[in-house]
């Protein structure tokens, strides 16, 4: 079974977790309860879950908006074997909404508090345009390719993914 924290209006769990049903300043829509399979109203540092209940937890774009991001990995943990995080990464610029933000050494060595393996890789559209035709060409000048991959990173973003699980 997989439970989605932070679901907002696109849960892709078998239970769905979020604090937020209404409009806020982590939504940009209002999330109607009704249309969530399974959805529960409650709060990621708290999770009114039965322990070991879950075999993977999802958490997409939430760790950086909590106030006490270790004691919700400490729940998720104690509720499911295994989590797959997704965060955002701009080394260019943080969001102002953000209360965090990690890179991919620090977001591994965060997991590996609580749980003993942990895998990290980054993800971003911006590597399906490294390999393309184009920009290989733009690699192989080498005075071209830093910039424009800053002006890259900084127009798409990077994302950190990890995988964990004791």
């Amino acid at each position: 079974m997989i439970i989605d924290i932070g679901c907002g209006g696109r849960p892709k769990g078998d239970v769905n977790v979020d604090l937020f049903y209404d409009i806020s300043s982590h939504t940009v829509f209002k999330i109607d309860p009704r249309d969530i399979r399974n959805f529960i109203i409650a709060d990621a540092h708290h999770l009114p879950i039965r322990s070991n209940s879950f075999d993977l937890a999802i958490c997409h774009h939430i760790l950086e908006h909590l106030i006490n991001p270790a004691q919700a990995l400490e729940e998720i943990r104690r509720i499911a074997k295994s989590v797959f995080i997704k965060i955002p990464n701009s080394p260019i610029k943080e969001h102002e909404k953000h209360l965090y933000t990690w890179s991919e050494t620090s977001i591994r060595n965060l997991l590996s508090l609580y749980f003993s393996h942990v895998e990290t890789w980054m993800d971003s559209s911006i590597y399906d345009l490294r390999r393309s035709r184009i920009m290989r060409l733009i690699a192989k000048m080498k005075v071209l390719s830093y910039p424009l991959l800053r002006i890259m990173r900084r127009i798409i973003g990077l994302e950190i993914c990890a995988y964990a699980y004791s």
